[in-house]
This record gives structure tokens, sequence and C-alpha cells, in this order.
């Protein structure tokens, strides 16, 4: 690993993250020799120099620290010791950007025109990531970049429909040709349908499935591997409460979000050995324009029937902000959490561990 990522350095290209993270591991691992460590080192340090040889770079401890006391490459800042002209030279090495940082990290969020998609792709900014957006129309994502521009976010949109699986192909290599290769996927677009199940036509349920969960094997499955490539990636699936739960009126959606949930698992379960996180969100009922008329209060001042159920069933006794989503999202896609695979994050004010006040 360490030999090609000098060659690289030195014809200046630029590593991955994952690409320079796993050198820094085989580093701390001792797998490496303090030449080997040395012209990693310093080729670093001197990459715009026009050096063309490996030979040229290795050199002992005291030649790399003349080159530098300290090469920064992306989140790892490197301390190089000398001892003197032989090659016993140590690296200490210190991360001094938070593990929940996402500088130089690229990530798609499906439907993330509005709502809680919005929400989880602002805080990604926020942690420093690149904004990637799709909607079915360019009305819809003209709405939303104007959006992301009053926040201050430069993102780019692209349309697309997340259910066809030639169009998602093509839109991911349009978008790491013109912006950059995708570290971090949001399967956040989805859809519901509120119909009796025996009241339901076939077609609307597969709809409701094409979406849900159909979408983001695909959008996951066009992902991968450029993630398998570059050494690793970050999968967030946006789940729900009824991953877990039933209720009358939206057997669909919760069979897509039960599915999804085990899709979560096994994306986590296939993909894991190749350093791919992939891991779920389960939003509780959340305050957005969609579910406002479910808040709006009664002509007598009395809280909406709906609204008063949820604020029993949940321990917070609120509704949920889209804004507490964003700090789940960011752990999920940060270096926080490289070791948490295949799990669902519920983010519901504690509906799921709550039986309810006795009557």
């Amino acid at each position: 690993m360490i030999k090609e990522a000098i060659k690289k350095v030195v014809n200046k290209e630029d590593l991955g993250y994952y690409e320079a993270y796993a050198v820094m591991n085989e580093i701390m691992s001792g797998e490496t020799s303090a030449v080997e460590n040395a012209a990693y080192l310093a080729a670093l340090s001197t990459k715009s120099s026009g050096m063309e040889t490996i030979a040229e770079i290795s050199g002992s401890a005291a030649a790399m620290r003349e080159h530098a006391e300290c090469v920064e490459h992306d989140m790892d800042v490197i301390d190089i010791v000398g001892t003197g002209g032989d090659h016993s030279g140590s690296i200490n090495v210190s991360t001094t950007a938070s593990p929940f940082s996402l500088e130089g990290r690229t990530a798609l969020v499906t439907g993330a025109v509005y709502g809680i998609g919005f929400a989880i792709a602002k805080a990604l900014a926020g942690a420093g990531a690149t904004i990637v957006f799709n909607d079915r129309t360019r009305e819809a994502v003209n709405r939303g970049l104007a959006s992301y521009k009053s926040e201050g976010i430069e993102a780019h949109g692209y349309v697309f429909d997340v259910t066809d699986e030639n169009a998602v192909a093509e839109a991911v290599r349009t978008i790491e040709s013109d912006v950059a290769p995708i570290d971090i996927l949001v399967n956040n677009a989805g859809i519901i349908k509120r119909v009796p199940m025996t009241e339901m036509k076939a077609s609307d349920f597969r709809q409701v499935i094409d979406v849900d969960l159909n979408a983001p094997f695909i959008v996951s499955k066009a992902v991968i591997p450029g993630m398998i490539e570059r050494g690793g990636g970050k999968i967030i699936n946006i789940c729900s409460m009824m991953s877990e739960l039933g209720r009358e009126t939206v057997s669909a959606y919760a069979a897509a979000k039960g599915g999804l949930k085990m899709l979560t698992r096994n994306i986590a379960s296939e993909y894991g050995e190749l350093n791919i996180q992939c891991n779920g969100i389960g939003p509780g009922y959340i305050a957005t324009p969609q579910t406002a008329p479910l808040r709006e209060r009664q002509a007598d001042g009395s809280r909406h029937p709906f609204d008063q159920f949820i604020i029993a069933k949940t321990p917070a006794a609120r509704w949920g902000d889209p804004s507490d989503l964003g700090g789940p999202a960011v752990f999920l896609a940060s270096r926080a959490s490289d070791f948490v695979n295949g799990q669902v994050l519920y983010v519901d004010g504690g509906i799921l561990a709550y039986i309810g006040k006795q009557p």
C-alpha cells in the first residue's frame, strides 16, 4: 500500500481520503520500514518539486526532517522526529481534526430538496461535506438549489429518477466526473400512501416499494463499486419507526421500511470487510410542512387529535425538528462511526422505548 501511495504522490496524483487513512494505519501498525515512512512523508512535503523517482526521496530520517518538520495531509497531522543520519526516525501521528469532520468528502443525498433530506444535507455541509442532491424534475432541483444558496451552501443538483437503474448509473458517473467521487450516500427519497390495505391497489403498493426499497438498492448498487475502489465509504438509509412497528393504512410503507432495515444489515454484512459502513436513521414524527396540518390548533384552541396522540406517546413530549436528524447523520457519515455497521439509529424522542402512561 505505502509503495503505491509513494508512486502516486511522486506522480502528483491525489490520494483519496480512505487510501491515505489506510497508509497511516499501515505506518502505525509497524508494517512499514523507516525508509518507506521517510519516503512517503518526504514525498508529501515535496510533491510539487518534480521528483521523478522513489529513490530520490528514500533518504534518512534526518533528510526527511530537513524536508519538513510537520506534514499535513488531509485530516492527519504527522510530526516527523529524526534521530540523526540513520534510519531510526520515528513518526508520531495525532488527529487534530474532529473525527466528525467531513472536510474533503462528497455526499449524495437523494430527494433532498426539502424536509428531512434537506436538513440532513445541511448538517453534512456544516461538517464540511460537498452536497449533491437530486429530484425527478428540473423545477424541483432549481427550488432546491435556491434553498441551499439561501443557507450559504453551494450544492449540486441533478435530475434523475432513483427508481430507474440506468438513469441512476449514468447520474453517478456524471456526478463523479463533474463534482467528485461519492464518499457518502444518504438514501432519503421516499413516498407514503395512506390507504387501508384492503382498499389499496397493487399498483400503488408496488410504487411505494419501488421508491422506498428498490431505489435504495439501485442507488447503493451504483455507488458501492467506486467506494470499494477507493477503500471505503458510508451509506445511510432513511428508515422509519415503521421499520419496527405496524400501523393502520401504511401497509406498503411499513413493508418497504422493514425491508430497508434488512437491506441495511445485508449491505453491512456483505461489504463491511471492504470498509463500507451502512447504517440507518429511523426518524420519529418530525415537524415538516407535510405534517403541519396534523399539528394545527382546532377551532376551540385544542390540539389536533393526532398531535395529542404523538405528544402523549413521546417521552420528549414534542415532535422532532428536522435539525434533530443532523447530528446522527454527521455521526454516521464520519470517521466517528467507523466501527458502527448494520445499525438503525432511531431518532424518535423515545417512542419505541415507551409503553405509555397508565390510563
